[in-house]
Protein backbone atom coordinates (compact mmCIF):
# COMPACT_ATOMS: atom_id res chain seq x y z
CA UNK A 1 0.00 0.00 0.00
CA UNK A 2 1.54 3.37 -0.76
CA UNK A 3 0.32 6.79 -0.04
CA UNK A 4 1.67 10.43 0.12
CA UNK A 5 1.66 12.45 3.71
CA UNK A 6 2.42 16.14 3.23
CA UNK A 7 6.66 15.73 3.27
CA UNK A 8 6.39 12.12 3.62
CA UNK A 9 6.44 9.46 0.91
CA UNK A 10 5.22 6.16 2.26
CA UNK A 11 5.93 2.53 0.84
CA UNK A 12 5.24 -0.19 2.54
CA UNK A 13 6.84 -0.11 6.28
CA UNK A 14 9.14 2.41 4.61
CA UNK A 15 9.24 6.68 4.68
CA UNK A 16 10.99 8.68 2.65
CA UNK A 17 11.22 12.18 4.79
CA UNK A 18 12.93 15.45 4.43
CA UNK A 19 15.68 16.66 6.43
CA UNK A 20 15.68 19.19 8.64
CA UNK A 21 18.37 21.33 10.47
CA UNK A 22 17.22 19.78 13.85
CA UNK A 23 17.95 16.47 12.39
CA UNK A 24 21.94 17.18 12.07
CA UNK A 25 23.07 15.17 15.01
CA UNK A 26 21.03 12.10 14.16
CA UNK A 27 22.25 12.50 10.58
CA UNK A 28 25.85 12.78 11.44
CA UNK A 29 25.53 9.79 13.54
CA UNK A 30 24.02 6.98 10.84
CA UNK A 31 27.03 8.07 8.82
CA UNK A 32 30.04 8.06 11.06
CA UNK A 33 28.46 4.76 12.75
CA UNK A 34 25.95 3.14 11.12
CA UNK A 35 27.09 3.11 7.30
CA UNK A 36 28.64 0.74 4.93
CA UNK A 37 29.73 3.50 2.24
CA UNK A 38 29.34 7.14 4.03
CA UNK A 39 32.09 9.36 5.28
CA UNK A 40 32.85 12.76 6.34
CA UNK A 41 32.36 14.17 2.82
CA UNK A 42 28.52 13.02 3.54
CA UNK A 43 27.96 14.55 7.18
CA UNK A 44 26.33 17.63 7.69
CA UNK A 45 29.64 18.76 9.72
CA UNK A 46 31.51 18.69 6.17
CA UNK A 47 28.43 19.84 3.79
CA UNK A 48 26.83 22.75 6.11
CA UNK A 49 30.35 24.75 5.97
CA UNK A 50 28.30 26.32 2.53
CA UNK A 51 26.46 29.22 3.01
CA UNK A 52 23.27 28.23 3.11
CA UNK A 53 21.94 30.21 0.28
CA UNK A 54 24.78 28.15 -2.33
CA UNK A 55 22.49 25.28 -2.63
CA UNK A 56 18.64 24.27 -1.76
CA UNK A 57 18.68 21.79 0.19
CA UNK A 58 16.43 18.06 -0.41
CA UNK A 59 18.37 15.92 1.63
CA UNK A 60 16.29 12.48 3.07
CA UNK A 61 16.32 9.83 5.28
CA UNK A 62 14.74 6.61 4.46
CA UNK A 63 13.47 4.78 7.58
CA UNK A 64 10.47 2.89 9.16
CA UNK A 65 7.37 5.06 9.57
CA UNK A 66 7.98 8.16 11.10
CA UNK A 67 10.93 6.83 12.81
CA UNK A 68 14.43 9.20 11.96
CA UNK A 69 16.22 8.31 14.80
CA UNK A 70 17.12 4.65 13.01
CA UNK A 71 17.13 5.64 9.39
CA UNK A 72 17.58 2.72 6.78
CA UNK A 73 19.71 4.87 4.64
CA UNK A 74 19.87 8.60 3.86
CA UNK A 75 20.66 10.63 0.77
CA UNK A 76 22.85 13.98 1.22
CA UNK A 77 21.78 16.15 -1.95
CA UNK A 78 20.24 19.37 -3.28
CA UNK A 79 18.29 20.72 -5.85
CA UNK A 80 18.56 23.14 -8.83
CA UNK A 81 16.83 24.12 -12.40
CA UNK A 82 17.29 22.79 -15.40
CA UNK A 83 15.31 24.04 -18.42
CA UNK A 84 12.74 24.86 -15.81
CA UNK A 85 12.94 21.78 -14.39
CA UNK A 86 13.66 20.61 -10.93
CA UNK A 87 16.60 17.91 -10.80
CA UNK A 88 17.61 16.33 -7.40
CA UNK A 89 21.86 16.02 -7.72
CA UNK A 90 23.42 14.20 -5.10
CA UNK A 91 25.13 16.25 -4.05
CA UNK A 92 26.88 19.17 -5.48
CA UNK A 93 28.79 20.07 -2.51
CA UNK A 94 30.35 16.77 -2.05
CA UNK A 95 32.48 14.52 -3.93
CA UNK A 96 30.44 11.33 -3.22
CA UNK A 97 26.98 11.59 -2.96
CA UNK A 98 24.25 8.89 -3.66
CA UNK A 99 22.31 6.22 -1.33
CA UNK A 100 23.83 5.93 2.24
CA UNK A 101 22.84 2.58 3.66
CA UNK A 102 22.88 1.51 6.92
CA UNK A 103 25.17 -1.57 7.46
CA UNK A 104 22.12 -3.75 8.87
CA UNK A 105 20.09 -3.20 5.31
CA UNK A 106 22.97 -3.81 3.26
CA UNK A 107 20.81 -6.65 1.78
CA UNK A 108 19.06 -7.39 -2.32
CA UNK A 109 15.46 -6.91 -0.92
CA UNK A 110 16.29 -3.45 1.18
CA UNK A 111 17.99 -1.51 -1.42
CA UNK A 112 15.53 -2.35 -3.72
CA UNK A 113 13.15 -1.14 -1.77
CA UNK A 114 14.99 1.99 -0.93
CA UNK A 115 15.60 2.76 -4.32
CA UNK A 116 12.00 2.22 -5.09
CA UNK A 117 10.93 4.55 -2.52
CA UNK A 118 13.17 7.13 -3.75
CA UNK A 119 11.95 7.29 -7.12
CA UNK A 120 8.42 7.05 -5.74
CA UNK A 121 9.34 10.32 -3.71
CA UNK A 122 11.24 12.25 -6.75
CA UNK A 123 7.93 11.74 -8.75
CA UNK A 124 5.74 12.55 -6.35
CA UNK A 125 7.61 15.64 -5.83
CA UNK A 126 8.00 16.58 -9.47
CA UNK A 127 11.67 16.12 -10.08
CA UNK A 128 12.98 15.72 -14.11
CA UNK A 129 15.92 13.80 -13.40
CA UNK A 130 18.01 12.46 -10.75
CA UNK A 131 22.13 12.21 -10.35
CA UNK A 132 23.61 9.95 -7.92
CA UNK A 133 27.51 10.24 -7.18
CA UNK A 134 28.19 6.78 -5.41
CA UNK A 135 30.71 6.56 -2.85
CA UNK A 136 33.78 4.62 -4.59
CA UNK A 137 35.07 1.57 -2.79
CA UNK A 138 38.32 2.73 -1.62
CA UNK A 139 36.13 4.89 0.82
CA UNK A 140 33.30 2.60 1.11
CA UNK A 141 33.87 -0.32 3.87
CA UNK A 142 32.13 -2.65 2.02
CA UNK A 143 31.87 -2.97 -1.91
CA UNK A 144 28.79 -0.80 -3.17
CA UNK A 145 28.41 -3.49 -6.12
CA UNK A 146 24.95 -4.27 -5.20
CA UNK A 147 23.71 -1.02 -5.07
CA UNK A 148 25.43 -0.19 -8.48
CA UNK A 149 23.78 -3.04 -10.02
CA UNK A 150 20.28 -2.63 -8.70
CA UNK A 151 20.82 1.31 -9.91
CA UNK A 152 21.64 0.05 -12.81
CA UNK A 153 18.32 -2.64 -12.43
CA UNK A 154 15.73 0.11 -12.26
CA UNK A 155 16.92 2.15 -15.10
CA UNK A 156 19.95 4.59 -14.49
CA UNK A 157 22.48 5.07 -16.88
CA UNK A 158 26.46 6.19 -15.38
CA UNK A 159 28.92 7.86 -16.73
CA UNK A 160 32.76 6.98 -15.08
CA UNK A 161 35.93 8.78 -14.31
CA UNK A 162 38.84 7.32 -14.07
CA UNK A 163 41.08 7.37 -10.42
CA UNK A 164 44.10 6.33 -8.86
CA UNK A 165 45.60 5.17 -5.45
CA UNK A 166 48.47 3.17 -3.78
CA UNK A 167 47.34 -0.10 -2.16
CA UNK A 168 49.82 -0.43 0.36
CA UNK A 169 49.02 -3.95 1.01
CA UNK A 170 50.69 -4.71 -2.39
CA UNK A 171 52.70 -1.82 -2.69
CA UNK A 172 56.92 -2.85 -1.80
CA UNK A 173 57.69 -1.25 1.17
CA UNK A 174 61.07 -0.03 -0.31
CA UNK A 175 59.37 3.10 -1.45
CA UNK A 176 60.90 4.31 -4.16
CA UNK A 177 61.37 1.19 -5.79
CA UNK A 178 57.66 1.40 -6.86
CA UNK A 179 58.54 4.81 -8.81
CA UNK A 180 60.09 4.59 -12.19
CA UNK A 181 63.46 5.85 -12.91
CA UNK A 182 63.08 9.49 -13.35
CA UNK A 183 60.79 9.72 -10.58
CA UNK A 184 63.44 8.32 -8.62
CA UNK A 185 66.15 10.92 -9.58
CA UNK A 186 64.02 13.16 -8.77
CA UNK A 187 63.74 12.19 -5.36
CA UNK A 188 67.33 11.49 -4.70
CA UNK A 189 68.01 15.17 -5.88
CA UNK A 190 65.89 16.67 -3.21
CA UNK A 191 67.30 14.88 -0.54
CA UNK A 192 70.83 15.71 -1.69
CA UNK A 193 69.55 19.77 -1.17
CA UNK A 194 68.21 18.28 2.14
CA UNK A 195 64.53 19.40 1.88
CA UNK A 196 62.41 19.19 4.76
CA UNK A 197 59.16 17.61 4.98
CA UNK A 198 56.76 18.59 7.38
CA UNK A 199 52.85 19.08 8.80
CA UNK A 200 51.63 22.79 8.87
CA UNK A 201 48.69 23.98 10.25
CA UNK A 202 49.32 28.29 11.25
CA UNK A 203 46.98 30.55 9.11
CA UNK A 204 49.74 32.55 7.56
CA UNK A 205 51.59 29.17 6.31
CA UNK A 206 47.96 27.50 4.75
CA UNK A 207 48.09 31.13 3.44
CA UNK A 208 51.02 30.64 1.62
CA UNK A 209 49.94 26.90 0.67
CA UNK A 210 47.06 28.55 -0.74
CA UNK A 211 48.50 31.07 -3.04
CA UNK A 212 51.01 28.85 -4.22
CA UNK A 213 48.22 26.44 -5.53
CA UNK A 214 46.27 29.25 -6.91
CA UNK A 215 49.69 30.06 -8.79
CA UNK A 216 49.63 26.60 -10.32
CA UNK A 217 46.22 26.45 -11.24
CA UNK A 218 46.07 29.55 -13.28
CA UNK A 219 48.38 27.79 -15.67
CA UNK A 220 45.68 26.07 -16.66
CA UNK A 221 43.08 29.03 -16.32
CA UNK A 222 41.60 27.64 -13.52
CA UNK A 223 41.25 28.01 -9.64
CA UNK A 224 40.78 25.86 -6.51
CA UNK A 225 37.40 24.95 -5.77
CA UNK A 226 37.63 25.95 -2.32
CA UNK A 227 38.02 29.94 -1.61
CA UNK A 228 40.51 30.18 1.43
CA UNK A 229 37.95 30.98 3.67
CA UNK A 230 36.41 27.93 2.93
CA UNK A 231 39.42 26.13 3.83
CA UNK A 232 39.79 27.77 7.13
CA UNK A 233 36.28 27.00 7.80
CA UNK A 234 36.90 23.15 6.67
CA UNK A 235 39.72 23.02 9.08
CA UNK A 236 37.92 24.01 11.90
CA UNK A 237 34.98 22.13 11.29
CA UNK A 238 36.85 18.92 10.82
CA UNK A 239 40.26 19.47 12.43
CA UNK A 240 41.16 15.84 12.64
CA UNK A 241 40.46 15.12 9.03
CA UNK A 242 41.77 18.04 7.24
CA UNK A 243 45.30 18.38 6.98
CA UNK A 244 48.22 20.37 5.43
CA UNK A 245 51.48 19.26 4.48
CA UNK A 246 54.70 21.07 2.89
CA UNK A 247 58.15 20.35 1.78
CA UNK A 248 60.73 23.41 2.85
CA UNK A 249 63.55 24.77 1.37
CA UNK A 250 65.34 26.07 4.53
CA UNK A 251 62.32 28.78 5.59
CA UNK A 252 60.82 28.72 1.79
CA UNK A 253 57.78 26.23 1.19
CA UNK A 254 58.48 24.72 -2.17
CA UNK A 255 55.40 22.16 -2.48
CA UNK A 256 52.74 21.80 -0.53
CA UNK A 257 49.68 19.47 -0.16
CA UNK A 258 46.30 19.59 1.33
CA UNK A 259 44.98 15.68 2.54
CA UNK A 260 41.82 14.32 3.55
CA UNK A 261 41.62 11.53 5.82
CA UNK A 262 38.61 9.21 5.69
CA UNK A 263 39.22 7.45 8.90
CA UNK A 264 36.18 4.42 8.30
CA UNK A 265 38.72 2.99 5.29
CA UNK A 266 41.72 4.54 7.27
CA UNK A 267 42.73 6.20 3.37
CA UNK A 268 44.27 9.42 3.02
CA UNK A 269 43.54 11.63 -0.08
CA UNK A 270 45.11 14.23 -1.64
CA UNK A 271 43.13 17.19 -2.44
CA UNK A 272 45.24 19.60 -3.58
CA UNK A 273 48.77 19.64 -4.07
CA UNK A 274 51.10 22.25 -5.70
CA UNK A 275 55.02 23.35 -6.10
CA UNK A 276 57.10 26.95 -6.56
CA UNK A 277 57.28 27.23 -10.54
CA UNK A 278 60.73 27.78 -12.11
CA UNK A 279 62.79 26.03 -9.55
CA UNK A 280 65.71 24.56 -11.76
CA UNK A 281 67.96 22.43 -9.31
CA UNK A 282 65.61 19.95 -8.52
CA UNK A 283 61.70 18.99 -8.96
CA UNK A 284 60.16 19.47 -5.36
CA UNK A 285 56.59 17.69 -6.36
CA UNK A 286 57.97 14.12 -6.91
CA UNK A 287 59.54 14.60 -3.44
CA UNK A 288 56.18 15.81 -1.75
CA UNK A 289 54.92 12.87 -3.29
CA UNK A 290 57.39 10.76 -1.87
CA UNK A 291 56.98 11.75 1.79
CA UNK A 292 53.12 11.46 1.43
CA UNK A 293 53.24 8.22 0.69
CA UNK A 294 56.14 7.39 2.85
CA UNK A 295 53.88 9.02 6.09
CA UNK A 296 50.96 7.16 4.75
CA UNK A 297 52.70 4.68 4.75
CA UNK A 298 54.30 4.65 8.27
CA UNK A 299 50.77 5.60 9.62
CA UNK A 300 49.53 2.43 8.22
CA UNK A 301 47.39 3.29 5.40
CA UNK A 302 45.47 0.83 4.00
CA UNK A 303 45.12 3.49 0.59
CA UNK A 304 46.68 7.12 -0.73
CA UNK A 305 44.02 8.25 -3.19
CA UNK A 306 45.06 10.84 -5.57
CA UNK A 307 41.84 11.48 -7.06
CA UNK A 308 40.36 11.96 -10.74
CA UNK A 309 42.54 12.47 -14.14
CA UNK A 310 39.56 13.03 -15.92
CA UNK A 311 37.53 15.95 -17.28
CA UNK A 312 33.77 16.18 -18.70
CA UNK A 313 32.04 13.85 -17.07
CA UNK A 314 34.65 11.38 -17.55
CA UNK A 315 34.76 11.91 -21.31
CA UNK A 316 37.92 13.65 -21.28
CA UNK A 317 41.19 11.91 -20.31
CA UNK A 318 44.31 14.00 -18.98
CA UNK A 319 46.96 11.96 -20.98
CA UNK A 320 50.34 14.10 -18.78
CA UNK A 321 48.20 13.86 -15.93
CA UNK A 322 47.36 10.13 -15.50
CA UNK A 323 50.83 9.66 -16.97
CA UNK A 324 52.28 11.27 -14.16
CA UNK A 325 50.48 9.47 -11.90
CA UNK A 326 51.09 6.48 -12.87
CA UNK A 327 55.19 6.43 -12.42
CA UNK A 328 54.48 6.69 -8.89
CA UNK A 329 53.27 2.90 -8.97
CA UNK A 330 49.48 3.90 -8.60
CA UNK A 331 46.69 1.12 -9.20
CA UNK A 332 43.55 2.47 -10.89
CA UNK A 333 40.06 2.50 -9.76
CA UNK A 334 36.35 3.88 -11.13
CA UNK A 335 33.78 6.83 -9.63
CA UNK A 336 30.83 6.14 -10.84
CA UNK A 337 28.05 8.46 -11.25
CA UNK A 338 24.10 7.27 -11.89
CA UNK A 339 21.29 9.32 -13.44
CA UNK A 340 18.01 8.63 -15.09
CA UNK A 341 15.00 11.18 -16.06
CA UNK A 342 12.65 10.35 -13.81
CA UNK A 343 9.07 9.06 -14.82
CA UNK A 344 5.48 9.73 -12.56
Amino acid sequence: MEKCVGKVYVMNDTDVIRYEDSHEKIWDKFINENSVNGTFLHTRAFLNYHPKERFKDCSLFICAPQNIYQPYAVVPACEYMEDNQKVFYSHMGSTFGGIIISSAHYTVLDISDFADCLDKWLANNAYYKVILKITPDIFSQEKTDLLQYLLWNKGYEQYTELSTYIDFSIYSDDLLSNFNRRKQRDVKKCSEHSLEGKFFEKPGEIEIFYTLLCENLLKHNTKPVHTIEEIFALKSRLENIVTFYGIYDGEQMVAGAMLFFFKNTNTYHIQYSCAKQGIKEYSPMPYLFYKLIEFSHVSNARFLSFGISTEQKGQVLNMGLIKAKEEYGVNFSLNRTFYKIVKG
